[in-house]
Order: structure tokens, then C-alpha cells, then sequence
């Protein structure tokens, strides 16, 4: 195994991993992508230890994409509804969604009423 090949295929990952439409600037994959290029890119030949680093690390991203922790332990309604707030996840995500669709913030319109800071 090459230093090569072993970024090839975190590349083929990161092709695949899903795109951060609110900081478009900072994408999860090009940190992998970088760290394995500094950790295997310039090297020919690979010794055993790190063979099983990066067969390790191409087999963590390849967990992570699939969602095998979140599969393997599902989270319970106690958690995704808690008592004192039970929408409180339901609205962080459409909070979430109308910044990817470029909405104000909704006390926006308010704050700027009392002349207050954004």
C-alpha cells in the first residue's frame, strides 16, 4: 500500500461526505482530506504501522459515513424530547434550516426595532 492510494480513497470519501451549506468555507472533509496528505501523501511505501493507521483511518470515516454509531445506539424519545423543552431540537433544526435558505434570525427584526446590536 501507497501513501498514494490511502489518500486516493479518503478522497473518494470526501467526495461522497455531505456538504456544511452554512459555513461553506469550512468543510469537514477537507480536514481529513489535509491530514492525510501530511500524514501519507509524500510517502512511496508505507511501513506496517502505518499501513494499519491509515487502513484504521479509512475504515473510521467509512463508520462515520454510514452512521454505524448512530444505527448501533439508537437515541430514545427521552433524549430527542426532554420534559422541560420537547421542541427544543424540532426548532434548533428549522433554526438550522432557514439560516442554509439565507432567512434572518427571528428576533432580527425585533432587535433592530429597539436599536439593539445583530
Amino acid at each position: 500500500m501507497s501513501g498514494r492510494s490511502v489518500v486516493a480513497s479518503v478522497k473518494k470519501l470526501a467526495q461522497a461526505w455531505p456538504k456544511d451549506r452554512i459555513r461553506p468555507q469550512f468543510q469537514f472533509c477537507d480536514a481529513f482530506v489535509s491530514a492525510a496528505e501530511r500524514s501519507f501523501g509524500s510517502k512511496e511505501t508505507l511501513s506496517s504501522a502505518e499501513q494499519a493507521s491509515a487502513q484504521r483511518m479509512v475504515a473510521s470515516l467509512q463508520r462515520l459515513q454510514r452512521n454505524d454509531a448512530k444505527n448501533r445506539y439508537p437515541v430514545g424519545p427521552i433524549i430527542t424530547q426532554p420534559q422541560s423543552m420537547p421542541k427544543h431540537y424540532v426548532n434548533l433544526l428549522q433554526g438550522l434550516q432557514r439560516a442554509e435558505s439565507g432567512e434572518e434570525p427571528r428576533f432580527a427584526r425585533l432587535k433592530r426595532f429597539f436599536g439593539m446590536q445583530i
